[in-house]
């Protein structure tokens, strides 16, 4: 993340990855906790690694990323175009970089057991019609180590397919939903 410093966003338009301002659009959306409760969190654009692979999993020709972050950081971080050529020097880098050696490679068992992921979901086609799912589970850290472990298992059963594959191309959308912890709530769409 330190080397992207300064370079902005990016989503995916018409089937092409395409460069565009960090945190371009700001929206509320409404997620389900783990405890089953309804969240409303503020969201930003960012050019996660989904803008890439959602494509390949679903063919969907636009997509967009977004990390929950706080109004008030939104709107400071509308005034980085300013500050990018800085963020882009290795002085600055290297500064960042020594800090985050400095931390912890991760949170603390206490700390990951009261986190949780929560994850939204929308799709509207050409007519205009709506398909939103919210997910909710276990932490990032906990999420991936049982999502890895899950298909390694997979793997050694001899279910897996040859070349590039996202675990939901490889297994099917509800890969997820066999990690202990997870639930899913389809809010509009199919059923």
């Amino acid at each position: 993340m330190v080397y992207k410093l300064g370079q902005g966003g990016a989503v995916r338009k018409d089937g092409k990855i395409i460069r565009q301002p960090l945190g371009q659009k700001g929206m509320w959306v409404d997620f389900l906790t783990p405890s089953g409760e309804i969240k409303k969190l503020f969201v930003m654009s960012i050019p996660w690694g989904d803008v890439s692979t959602a494509y390949f999993t679903t063919g969907i020709r636009g997509i967009e990323s977004y990390t929950g972050i706080s109004p008030k950081t939104y709107r400071l971080l509308k005034l980085q175009p300013l500050f990018n050529w800085l963020l882009r020097t290795t002085f600055v880098r290297n500064i960042i970089k020594k800090k985050i050696n400095q931390r912890p490679a991760g949170p603390a068992d206490e700390q990951r057991s009261k986190s949780s992921s929560l994850v939204w979901g929308q799709a509207i086609n050409a007519g205009g019609q709506t398909a939103t799912a919210r997910l909710s589970g276990p932490d990032g850290y906990t999420l991936t180590a049982h999502s890895s472990l899950l298909i390694a298992q997979k793997v050694l059963q001899g279910f897996f397919l040859p070349g590039y594959q996202t675990p939901a191309s490889a297994y099917g959308e509800d890969l997820v939903l066999e990690i202990p912890g997870v639930k899913r709530e389809i809010v509009d769409g199919r059923s």
